[in-house]
Parts: structure tokens; C-alpha cells; sequence
């Protein structure tokens, strides 16, 4: 039997900026693995495809994640940028109307655990303004909820999806 179970795989709707995908996290699992895979943007600047928690009340989080993120982009020196933020920014990297698509994997650590922190870690890979960008981050909620959720984020205002691109969230069972 494999360690990985797919829970859910959703395809991208053109035409929108924000993706909410609920009641993924369950007290089955205690790790979670989020793959992107060809996530394309119909916007003409670059727009962060980020990452917010949607807890059990069906409320998506947006104050209090700290992260921080080592950046690698083609075009510049490497940088690292880290605070307190109201997203996990460049989650699934980030996206343009390039054509170029962006892809991620990441894991989701006790988002059901409402006595632990919900950390999470990722790396993702892309080419907005046709410049590759690496992104390698971790990142934690620091407040005690039950996290069931998740929402795909562009943070532009004018950005939206261009649609075809998948996000598949696997359970990941830890054998003792």
C-alpha cells in the first residue's frame, strides 16, 4: 500500500484569482503533501500564487502566517525574504500571462490539530516574465486552530488564472 493517498485534485478555472479548497485536512492524516503542477496566469505582471489556511468554520485566514523563503530568480542575486504576513507568499510560485506555467510541491504539517501549530514547508518553480524563479520556504500559523482547508491565491488584484492547471492534495500516512 502506498504512503500517499490522493484526497483531492482540482483543476484551475480561468478567469479567477482565488481557489477555495475545503475539507481536505482531516484527523486521518498528520502530514499533508500539495502538488501544483502548470498553474498559468492571465495577467501581465507578475502576481504571487500563494497559500492561505481556510479553517473549520469554512473562514480563510488572512493575518498572522510567518514564513520565510529563500529566493532564487534567474535575472538577480538570490535574496531571502521572511515576516509576518496574511499569506504564505510563492507557495505555488507565481504566474504571468507569459505562457509559462508554475509548479510546487509543499507539505502541511497537524492543520487538524488544534492543540499544535500548522507548519508548513515548500518549494516551487516557475517562469513569470520568462525569468525562472525558485522559491524554497517554511512557514507556520502560529494560533491553535483545526485548518481543514486551503485557498490558491493570487495577490494581484488584476491577476486571475488562465485555467488547466491541477492542484492535488495527497494524505501523506507516517508508519510507526
Amino acid at each position: 500500500m502506498s504512503n500517499l493517498r490522493l484526497i483531492n485534485e482540482t483543476t484551475t478555472t480561468a478567469g479567477v484569482r482565488l481557489i477555495n479548497i475545503t475539507d481536505v485536512f482531516t484527523d486521518d492524516f498528520q502530514i499533508y503533501k500539495i502538488v501544483g503542477a502548470n498553474m498559468l496566469g492571465n495577467n501581465s505582471t507578475s502576481s504571487g500564487n500563494n497559500l492561505r489556511f481556510i479553517n473549520s468554520s469554512g473562514t480563510v485566514i488572512s493575518s498572522g502566517y510567518s514564513y520565510a523563503q529563500q529566493v532564487v530568480k534567474a535575472e538577480t542575486s538570490f535574496s531571502v525574504n521572511q515576516g509576518t504576513e496574511v499569506r504564505l507568499f510563492n507557495f505555488f510560485n507565481s504566474v504571468d500571462d507569459g505562457g509559462q506555467s508554475a509548479s510546487n510541491v509543499g507539505y502541511i504539517f497537524n492543520p487538524t490539530n488544534s492543540n499544535s501549530y500548522t507548519f508548513a514547508m515548500w518549494e516551487s518553480v516557475g517562469r513569470p516574465s520568462g525569468n525562472l524563479r525558485m522559491y524554497k520556504g517554511i512557514g507556520v500559523y502560529p494560533q491553535l486552530a483545526s485548518i481543514t482547508g486551503f485557498q490558491v491565491e493570487l495577490n494581484e488584484s488584476a491577476s486571475e488564472f488562465a485555467g488547466g492547471g491541477k492542484i492535488q492534495t495527497y494524505g501523506l500516512r507516517v508508519d510507526t
